[in-house]
């Protein structure tokens, strides 16, 4: 007992239980915050595990008041990010708080102990260097919950990994013209006060002082605890919403990865495939052209009042064209879009990524000359699967071919028709053109000459007048290409929409139907119709089907005529008579949305024409 004691008297041990024990229950009370009824039984290891943490911390600290109200204000910081879900009738689960109160535990009492140990070493210089790294520590950690519920209260959307992957996938220009169309006010407001908010907290942090009175112990069983928490527990803590959005980006980010180390082998089986007898037994030109940020909400083909697209409206009264009424977007950004439609991969088979055929690789195992022009940016922070798709093209063209700097569109859409190649002597060719379209910053994609709506909202007319030029180069498309003796079909559809009605972008944290409803139109040669009646008659059948363009790579290879196992199926082809694709199968967002929640968005009626 004596022994006891000396390492620890009674009246320290009773308030280290005490404060235990305040500490988990209230870990349990903050789980009322759910709907859910509580189960003392689950997770229990974790909450004694990091009651656990946090009272050794705050005995190593001797139960300073400060450290404790500190404590408190940084876990409930975190805590706030769950209940910020309940603002937007979202499910909130009793293991994301039980997870998010362990992450705040283990952040919080990692910086606390190491100013704990800065201020305990008596060399000046590695115990100040120590405390600068300890208060960087305790900055970094405090200000993801307070940037998580700002970026809430000004988009009034929750953050995702799909939005922090915007910024792995985008550059520097694309990000401006992003923060242009955001209440840049109110995001300063919100910055300043964060900041204030952030630097007062970090202030009181470095200025907690030390007891006199080292106890080994506590140190040593806080090392222990923090060493086995950080390395088997952290990563486990997945429901927390930064644990969650960190796994999630690095996941995608590590799929684009594989998938672009994974060309080789792919080149290889297609050769393997190509030996077999893939192949397209006609020759023909075939072009695609993948718009951006374009709904059919705000085209005139669609019935939109305004007359956005007068080529178009025209260009469907002929026989050949058809005008798909019931097309949808897979996701509402770019390169998850297209990692998908210009893929084997799509939202309702089991093809990994990394195993996905492009379709640029099958067109050129199949004998087709393939072109990839585009007037998107090539260059990001990593390379995506649009990009090593694209590399493996016979011909390939970027015009905007430096890191951001041509996205304020130093061409428009029109130079990529100038910028074709002589196709007049192809008879084998697959062509895609992956336009700038609608994308905002909206004013930004269309000559002056075409700045014809206006005496409406002004963002709504400038979306308008780049749908009006996108018609325009639409026309001029099909004009150049359709002059080939060889031509067979003209198709196109937009990655995504937008919703510029409602200022939304196509922000996939703040969805609408609007940014997933997209145009798909095709055109086929007289040629066409009279050597492939078949599959002319089955796309004129399917022209109210549903699709999502996911299936893209699908309807491509059934166009192009490919036969072969390279993960195309006859039911997600609209030329097959087995297509089929019912409106409650539709998946949108990869999944995460159906469209059994689609509601008709009022169109706004034109004002002065």
């Amino acid at each position: 007992m004596l022994i006891w004691q000396k390492i620890w008297h009674k009246a320290a041990f009773v308030q280290f239980v005490k404060y235990f024990f305040g500490c988990l229950v209230c870990m349990y009370a903050a789980r009322l915050l759910t709907s859910e009824a509580i189960e003392l039984s689950r997770d229990v290891g974790y909450m004694l595990l990091f009651a656990l943490i946090l009272t050794t911390g705050a005995a190593l600290w001797h139960y300073s008041r400060t450290l404790t109200i500190l404590s408190a204000a940084f876990v409930a910081q975190y805590l706030a990010v769950v209940v910020t879900k309940n603002f937007f009738a979202m499910i909130m689960q009793e293991r994301e708080i039980t997870h998010t109160l362990c992450l705040a535990v283990l952040l919080f009492v990692s910086a606390s102990f190491a100013l704990y140990v800065a201020k305990k070493i008596p060399l000046k210089i590695v115990g100040g260097l120590l405390k600068t790294l300890a208060i960087l520590l305790y900055i970094l950690f405090i200000l993801p919950p307070l940037m998580f519920i700002g970026y809430a209260v000004v988009n009034k959307a929750i953050f995702s990994a799909d939005i922090l992957l915007t910024f792995f996938q985008t550059n520097p220009s694309e990000i401006w013209a992003y923060l242009q169309y955001q209440n840049v006010p109110l995001w300063i407001t919100f910055s300043l006060l964060i900041a204030t908010f952030a630097g007062v907290q970090t202030w009181v942090f470095s200025k907690l002082t030390a007891p006199q009175k080292f106890n080994g112990m506590l140190f040593v069983l806080l090392l222990a605890l923090l060493v086995y928490a950080g390395s088997q527990k952290l990563l486990k803590l997945n429901l927390s919403f930064a644990v969650n959005i960190a796994q999630n980006t690095v996941s995608a980010l590590q799929s684009f990865e594989d998938f672009s180390a994974a060309r080789q082998k792919r080149a290889q089986n297609l050769a393997k495939l190509r030996d077999l007898g893939l192949s397209s037994p006609q020759k023909g030109v075939y072009v695609l052209i993948i718009g951006e940020s374009e709904t059919r909400d705000h085209m005139q083909v669609y019935g939109y009042p305004r007359p956005t697209t007068p080529w178009l409206t025209h260009f469907a009264q002929n026989p050949n064209t058809f005008l798909f009424t019931n097309a949808y977007s897979n996701h509402t950004h770019t390169v998850p879009t297209l990692t998908y439609a210009l893929s084997a991969k799509n939202q309702y088979n089991q093809v990994n990524l990394a195993d996905a055929y492009s379709l640029v690789e099958v067109a050129k195992a199949a004998g087709y000359k393939v072109f990839w022009l585009s007037n998107q940016s090539k260059f990001s922070i990593s390379e995506t699967p649009i990009t090593a798709t694209a590399s493996l093209a016979d011909f390939e063209l970027w015009i905007n071919n430096n890191i951001g700097d041509k996205l304020t569109a130093s061409y428009y859409d029109e130079q990529l028709v100038k910028e074709l190649p002589d196709m007049q002597k192809e008879d084998k060719a697959l062509i895609i053109l992956h336009l700038m379209g609608n994308h905002s910053t909206y004013r930004d994609r269309y000559p002056r000459q075409y700045n014809r709506f206006d005496g409406g909202e002004k963002r709504i007319d400038e979306y308008d007048n780049s749908i009006l030029y996108n018609d325009e180069v639409l026309r001029q498309i099909y004009e150049k290409i359709s002059q080939n003796p060889h031509f067979m079909a003209w198709i196109y559809f937009s990655d995504h929409g937008d919703d510029p009605d409602n200022e939304l972008g196509h922000e996939c944290s703040r969805f609408s139907y609007r940014m997933a409803r997209i145009p798909l139109i095709v055109n086929v040669s007289e040629h066409f119709k009279q050597t492939r009646a078949a599959d002319y008659k089955y796309l004129k059948n399917h022209i109210k089907q549903y699709w999502t363009n996911d299936l893209a790579y699908d309807l491509m290879l059934g166009l192009l005529d490919i036969e072969g196992k390279v993960g195309a199926d006859d039911k997600y082809d609209l030329t097959s008579p087995q297509y089929t694709m019912p409106a409650d199968h539709v998946l949108l967002l990869h999944g995460e949305k159906k469209l059994d929640g689609e509601t008709k968005e009022p169109l706004l009626p034109p004002l002065n024409d």
